[in-house]
């Protein structure tokens, strides 16, 4: 696919698109977007949280001249498919990409990116579309948060790192063994600690 040089093609850009979203959970809609869309620049995904609908247009025109054609199409297939008690029907999302670019149309290029009054937008155009790499990142948003798995780790007991944290420092450590004890015992701590502090 052209990671080396020239302007992708919209069929790299949806064979792109599509594959990042199907290698990340998504799965393609058997429903299509519209009558008046093609299953080659148009195509709905869905997982069990959102649907997402993305269209490719040839050109930058294209594109600002009939994104609110395809979001009243997307619209339409989730109203048809998706019941209103669903917490899905809300999470609608709209990829739009076009392999040109948009000039001076940047203002238009924002104004579409910051509605979200029927549904979510992600906006792509040539500038941004120079690689095959650069389509996951536009899509970064849908995809699921990679965690590195050192970070998720929790260590085996938390209380045994309690003396070390700075908001404790200055306390003796016998008074802290002893809030960690009653705690893990289920025990009133202040009682605990006043019993303590009679004892020397």
């Amino acid at each position: 696919m052209n990671d080396a040089g020239g302007k992708l093609t919209e069929l790299q850009i949806m064979a792109a698109a599509s594959s990042t979203l199907v290698e990340n959970g998504y799965r393609q809609s058997p429903a299509p977007l519209g009558e008046e869309w093609t299953a080659q620049f148009a195509r709905v995904f869905e997982d069990p949280y959102s649907v997402v609908a993305v269209a490719v247009f040839p050109t930058w025109a294209e594109l600002k001249d009939q994104w609110t054609a395809a979001q009243a199409s997307l619209i339409s297939a989730m109203s048809q498919s998706i019941s209103s008690a669903d917490p899905k029907v809300w999470e609608g999302y709209l990829v739009l990409l076009t392999p040109s670019t948009a000039g001076t149309d940047r203002a238009i290029l924002d104004s579409i990116r910051r509605d979200t009054s029927r549904t979510r937008k992600l906006v792509a155009t040539g500038e941004e579309l120079r690689r095959v790499v650069d389509i996951e990142e536009i899509l970064g948003p849908l995809l699921p948060l990679e965690a590195n798995a050192q970070d998720l780790m929790i260590p085996e007991d938390p209380l045994e790192s309690l003396a070390s944290l700075p908001a404790v420092r200055g306390i003796p450590l016998a008074a802290i063994e002893r809030v960690v004890d009653a705690f893990r015992n289920q025990q009133p701590i202040l009682e605990r600690l006043n019993r303590a502090g009679g004892n020397g």
